[in-house]
């Protein structure tokens, strides 16, 4: 049994990989968008650098576990839903 990845299947989950880093990127700058906040507030909220939400956004770099992490509790979400195809907030209520 071969340990090594054929072309066709790097090449397939390098395109996941894309996949994903878009997905992110475009659900992170609609749910600031929607929160009302810029970069520099999420960027406070999450204990992070403003450019590191730039460069998610721009679909730039491999945002870690922890970064995601902190994305997602700064903005009162799960990590799952972070990175879901099509994310469509739904209204939470405390009630």
């Amino acid at each position: 049994m071969s340990t090594r990845c054929s072309l066709f299947e790097t090449l397939t989950r390098m395109e996941t990989v894309d996949k994903v880093r878009a997905e992110l990127a475009r659900n992170l700058r609609m749910l600031r968008a929607a929160a009302r906040v810029t970069q520099e507030d999420l960027a406070d909220r999450a204990d992070l650098q403003r450019s590191q939400i730039s460069q998610i956004e721009q679909e730039l770099g491999n945002p870690s576990l922890k970064t995601l992490c902190q994305l997602a509790d700064a903005l009162d979400l799960t990590v799952s839903e972070l990175l879901a195809p099509s994310f469509v907030p739904n209204s939470r209520s405390d009630n």
